[in-house]
């Protein structure tokens, strides 16, 4: 009994903890996933804006130093300063985002885990694998085999002393013909008489 229920609770554990593994790399896996969805998104747009911005395309091409005037490169300088600042909030927010349903996102994988115990009386809890094979004591195998000869006697004696049933009554015989042909002469000089034959006299006993 002991065994048995430290196999299954070293089982359950290990199961547990594969199944907490398992949901939190799934999980985790899905909040990176979905973060990098959305900082992609937003330097797509960030990069979209720049492309609008007065100068950007003659700063791109001489690597942020145009010959423009220093009014002129102030003012780039400023507005790609402000842009990846924004893009900077913006991704910060998206890893907020991301993290604040990172509970939701638990929640999900757990709902898909399911864990199934095998019965007490399953073939892998009382035969198990490993260990001693199971197999019954001396004593009661032995008991078990005088027991099987004991009543195996006792039914060959019972078939022995049994009293067989009667034989079946023997069959009507049928008349020989001159059994009827002596019958039918009796009956007919008895119809001649007309009567039969009286019975005869009762002893008289002084």
């Amino acid at each position: 009994m002991c065994v048995c229920v430290l196999t299954q609770t070293c089982y359950f554990s290990l199961q547990l903890l594969f199944s907490r593994k398992w949901v939190l790399d799934h999980a985790r896996n899905q909040i990176i996933t979905t973060f990098n969805e959305m900082r992609a998104m937003r330097i797509e747009a960030h990069r979209n804006y720049l492309q609008t911005l007065p100068f950007y395309t003659l700063y791109h091409r001489y690597n942020g130093a145009p010959p423009l005037g220093a009014a002129q490169l102030q003012l780039i300088h400023s507005q790609i300063s402000s842009a990846n600042h924004t893009l900077q909030q913006g991704v910060d927010q998206d890893w907020r985002t991301s993290c604040m349903q990172y509970p939701q996102v638990l929640d999900y994988y757990f709902n898909l885990v399911s864990v199934r115990l095998p019965r007490e009386d399953d073939t892998v809890i009382t035969e198990p694998v490993f260990g001693v094979p199971k197999d019954p004591p001396r004593r009661v195998k032995e008991k078990e085999r005088r027991g099987a000869a004991a009543a195996a006697e006792s039914a060959e004696y019972g078939r022995e002393t049994r009293t067989p049933p009667p034989p079946p009554p023997p069959p009507p015989r049928t008349p020989t013909r001159e059994q009827q042909h002596h019958h039918r002469k009796k009956e007919s000089r008895r119809n001649r008489t007309g009567r039969t034959p009286p019975p005869a006299p009762m002893p008289y006993h002084r």
